[in-house]
């Protein structure tokens, strides 16, 4: 989560790369947008208790926009101190000069 935080709006693809390392998956949508995931598992013993999925949407190789959804995959239900899954950095630029 914090190098994921530190990603800001217009970092490169080959900087997020760098931070991230290779993503779990990279779809390719409308208008040129690419959709890269990241998933963190968060592990109580032996068993996931949660997962953390990290969206960066890239346009012509930069950031434009980034996101979290986290899920309990705990059988009790979600863990205390969990947050909800939020929109962060949501502003496209046209131009990343």
């Amino acid at each position: 989560m914090d190098s994921f935080s530190c990603i800001d709006l217009c970092t490169s693809i080959e900087q997020v790369k760098v931070s991230l390392g290779e993503p779990f998956a990279v779809v390719e949508m409308e208008n040129g947008f690419v959709e890269y995931e990241y998933i963190e598992r968060i592990k109580i013993g032996a068993r996931d208790a949660e997962e953390r999925h990290y969206f960066i949407l890239m346009k012509d190789g930069y950031v434009v926009s980034k996101r979290i959804k986290q899920s309990s995959v705990s059988p009790i239900g979600p863990l205390p101190l969990s947050f909800d899954s939020y929109e962060m950095q949501t502003t496209y630029k046209d131009s990343f000069e």
